[in-house]
């Protein structure tokens, strides 16, 4: 009988100390929600191509990026950064401006931008291109201006 009451004992405090259980619980939540996804807006508009020639050695190209389009604004705030490629050994010179100040460049790309969400915002630019070789060939295409952007 005292080994029935061990044994009881024993299986007793193993249930209770084991992880077993001997009861499910089961809770579900539904949640219904409505949004609109964000419309992020960044355009890049371009002035007419400039060219380079052995009598017009200096170029300059204007370009913008603004947040908005026709009557629509971005719904998001966006960061960029502007990458020139070009071939250094061809150029003396290429320098760009934002607003009429000079923007250092730093392996080709400028520092990160912020155009704001719901506010109308055009960020003028200026690429000044000196050309100082002999031009044998059409330099047409040979820079390149690229626009790295995300939502933030």
């Amino acid at each position: 009988m005292k080994q029935k009451i061990i044994i009881f004992t024993c299986v007793i405090c193993i249930i209770l100390f084991s992880s077993y259980s001997m009861g499910k619980v089961n809770n579900s939540i539904i949640i219904n929600t409505k949004g609109n996804i964000a419309n992020p807006i960044i355009k890049l508009n371009s002035d007419i191509p400039i060219r380079i020639t052995n009598q017009n050695r200096k170029g300059t190209y204007n370009f913008q990026i603004n947040n908005y389009e026709q009557n629509k604004i971005t719904d998001v705030n966006i960061k960029y950064n502007l990458e020139i490629i070009f071939n250094y050994t061809k150029y003396n010179s290429i320098k760009l401006y934002k607003d009429n100040q000079e923007i250092k460049l730093k392996n080709n790309k400028t520092e990160d931008f912020i155009l704001q969400k719901n506010d109308i915002q055009q960020e003028n630019y200026k690429l000044e291109i000196e050309y100082n070789n002999e031009i044998t060939e059409d330099i047409v295409e040979d820079i390149q201006i690229k626009l790295h952007w995300t939502q933030i």
